[in-house]
């Protein structure tokens, strides 16, 4: 069981793919919270939801 899970898990991306993902994930969760909860200055969902039927979007 445990190979499979070391080749599952493992990894011989380094440090560098680590330095990138970082940073892109607290974007994608800043983004992801504006959007649902309205944090960070976002509308919500209503206002996510308005901006989609305004753009002939049913929501």
């Amino acid at each position: 069981m445990k190979p499979l899970l070391n080749k599952i898990t493992g990894s011989q991306a380094g440090y560098a793919a680590l330095a990138l993902r970082i940073p892109i994930a607290i974007i994608f969760i800043a983004h992801g919270t504006q959007t649902l909860d309205g944090l960070f200055g976002g509308y919500a969902l209503t206002g996510t939801g308005q901006f989609m039927e305004s753009n002939g979007i049913e929501p």
